[in-house]
This record gives C-alpha cells, structure tokens and sequence, in this order.
C-alpha cells in the first residue's frame, strides 16, 4: 500500500482534489501519491504565511532561535524516517547507504 501525501496549509492537512503517483526509480513502482496543487491552493497557502509572518517577524530573535533548535530536533528524532524517504525518492537501495561518495 503506498502512502498518500496532502497539503499542509496553515497548521492543518488539506485533502487535495487531485494527486500523482510518485514512483521509485529503482523499480519503477508507485511510492507514495503526491498531492497536486491548485491555483487556489497556492492563494491557501500564500494567505495562511501572509497571516502568520506579523507573529514570526515581531517574534524575539532569542525565541525564533528556540523554535528553530525544537524543529531541528524533531527533524533529527525522526532522521531514519527521512532517510527512507529519501533513498526511496532517489532510487538507492538501502544496501548502497553508507557508501563513500565517488571523487
């Protein structure tokens, strides 16, 4: 079963009306299916940063950098998710990670 990614526009997920299949390079199966922007989900999320850029800009820069270390942290807790997704966008096996890079 292949995982289904929407929109995430202003804090929530957002069905999209359509998505695509994004598909493995190394065995040409379907990965997951992406969803597909809109026009109006464009002016969604270009409203929803709109909304939320007065708080973020006047926002103490000893707190903005407190927010950024938590999401670094989230995104390091889950950094073998991400890796897996990675490899399966790109197409390496899983066996190849690890591996020197040529040059």
């Amino acid at each position: 079963m292949t995982k289904t990614w929407n929109h995430f526009i202003d804090g929530k997920t957002v069905e999209a009306e359509t998505h695509f299949s994004a598909n493995t390079p190394c065995t040409g199966q379907a990965g997951a299916q992406v969803a597909s922007g809109t026009e109006a989900d464009v002016d969604a999320a270009v409203k929803a940063a709109e909304r939320a850029l007065p708080a973020w800009r006047d926002c103490r820069p000893i707190e903005r950098g407190r927010i950024l270390t938590a999401i670094a942290a989230a995104i390091r807790a889950r950094l073998d998710d991400f890796a897996a997704i990675e490899r399966a966008e790109g197409g390496k096996p899983l066996w190849r990670v690890g591996e020197p890079l040529p040059g």
